[in-house]
């Protein structure tokens, strides 16, 4: 027996059409992710400016400030990970860094547009955070993840504007 096509039913009903996996199951959070695994079992993630741990699997949150330089605002989309001797690395699109503009002559975005993206990572559980340090600073539209390649390098994949390409 086939599984039924993710898009079976979608067009009559639109929720139809998303299959999940018998074994899924609802996390308990609202918190978008990603979540790293700390050594004592907590979750951790980012929620803009805000750090957040949970002791019990997700269904409360503790927060405190991320950076004490209240001016970086860190976007809602961010890759998360903990590499394999425990170091925490965030690389986030930092709002307080948004231009957008759109010229409706050339159907461009300004020339200046930008978001830069930074990195930051934590030795201590996420205790304490090095001093960001800035990877792009032209615009990127999204980080979606990052990974730990077998040779222990980081891969944060990010988008470039290109103007007129």
């Amino acid at each position: 027996m086939s599984e039924p096509s993710p898009t079976a039913g979608a067009k009559d009903n639109p929720g139809a059409g998303l299959w999940i996996h018998p074994k899924a199951e609802r996390l308990p959070t609202e918190k978008p992710g990603a979540f790293v695994i700390l050594s004592d079992g907590s979750l951790l993630t980012v929620t803009g400016p805000k750090l957040c741990i949970s002791r019990d699997d997700g269904r409360c949150w503790g927060e405190k400030p991320l950076f004490q330089d209240q001016k970086r605002n860190p976007s809602f989309e961010f890759g998360l990970l903990r590499t394999w001797d425990g170091v925490i690395v965030l690389v986030y699109m930092d709002l307080a860094t948004k231009k957008w503009g759109w010229n409706s002559e050339t159907h461009q975005p300004i020339p200046d547009a930008r978001v830069e993206v930074w990195n930051t990572r934590s030795l201590d559980e996420g205790q304490t955070w090095a001093e960001p340090q800035r990877l792009f600073d032209g615009w990127c539209g999204a980080i979606i993840s990052m990974i730990q390649t077998r040779s222990g390098h980081i891969i944060a994949p990010i988008q470039r504007l290109l103007h007129a390409p």
